[in-house]
């Protein structure tokens, strides 16, 4: 293996990448990680959107375009949080369960 090569492998059937080493041995394992990123990603934006809406109400002084701003910010932001958490659990339900497709254990 090139030097070049081994800066690309982290270990048995595992690569590096920018979200960390990736187990590529099977598809199983490559989907379970992704989803898991994504999954941490989706709740760390909820985080800073939720943050933000607390801000924007706190700060608002009474004013009520920004308390309204707030509190729209704050409900899409746990909507959006839903949703994802929601599809996740609905395509286990029908891709593993139900389905039984190869792979996704």
């Amino acid at each position: 293996m090139t030097p070049e090569a081994s800066k690309i492998w982290c270990g048995d059937n595992k690569i590096q990448t920018a979200l960390g080493c990736l187990d590529v041995s099977s598809g199983e394992a490559l989907v379970s990680q992704i989803v898991g990123v994504f999954i941490g990603l989706a709740g760390a934006i909820t985080l800073i959107l939720l943050l933000y809406g607390f801000f924007t109400l706190s700060t608002s002084a009474g004013n009520p375009d920004k308390v309204n701003a707030g509190k729209g910010v704050i409900t899409s932001s746990l909507g959006g949080l839903a949703f994802i958490l929601l599809s996740v659990i609905i395509f286990k339900i029908i891709g593993v369960d139900v389905l039984q497709i190869p792979g996704l254990k």
